[in-house]
């Protein structure tokens, strides 16, 4: 048995103004959840504080967290759901909302022993 997945993005040489503004992460917090069919139960909230600007929106099958580092042009997005979701659309999202040129994407399966 096992709890759900969760997606790991790292987006590099993203544009970094896209990084840099709160309501572009806030706006790919709701994106995400509406592109991928997942249930909103409250909404995103972001803060930016020094060299980063992070944020997280939940989800009733989980939680979607995006920290956005406009310093070194990355992005770290969490994706973890307990219903399937299409990942490769997760990715596409983040790389409409930051352009990043390169990523990586790891799957981790959640509860499973």
């Amino acid at each position: 048995m096992t709890l759900g997945v969760h997606v790991l993005v790292d987006g590099e040489d993203c544009d970094r103004a896209a990084l840099a503004d709160p309501l572009r992460v806030a706006a790919a917090l709701d994106a995400l959840p509406a592109r991928l069919g997942l249930r909103v139960v409250a909404p995103a909230q972001v803060n930016a504080e020094g060299d980063v600007v992070a944020g997280v929106v939940l989800i009733a099958e989980s939680h979607i967290s995006i920290h956005a580092l406009p310093a070194e042009g990355r992005v770290l997005a969490d994706v973890f759901s307990c219903r399937a979701f299409d990942e490769a659309l997760a990715v596409d999202v983040l790389r409409e909302q930051f352009g990043f040129a390169r990523h990586t994407v790891r799957r981790v399966t959640r509860g499973s022993a």
